[in-house]
């Protein structure tokens, strides 16, 4: 009888560890997320020209639906390019050659 309380308050302890744990590591995630939207927000608030660019991108795209977004997105921003940079942007798209 002894053994089996033993075991029973042990159980309980290694469940509320691992319930500690869990809820422990829910909450370091959830306030690294809090934490990564206040950046990107207090960066679109420093930089609203990129709202402004983002909102005139969408403007244009969501008309259009175009099935590969990447490759629209790349010939509507390709002309603002200062360099091509070398090889492909994204590995699972290849960019035509222009």
């Amino acid at each position: 009888m002894y053994l089996n309380a033993l075991t029973c308050v042990y159980e309980v302890r290694r469940q509320t560890l691992s319930s500690l744990k869990g809820y422990l590591a829910s909450r370091v995630q959830v306030g690294f997320h809090d934490e990564l939207k206040a950046e990107h927000a207090s960066y679109l608030w420093q930089h609203p020209e990129l709202c402004a660019m983002m909102a005139d991108f969408l403007q244009f795209l969501l008309p259009r639906k175009p099935s590969d977004v990447f490759m629209f997105a790349h010939k509507d921003f390709f002309p603002f390019a200062s360099h091509r940079p070398p090889g492909a942007t994204f590995n699972t798209h290849t960019v035509p050659a222009s």
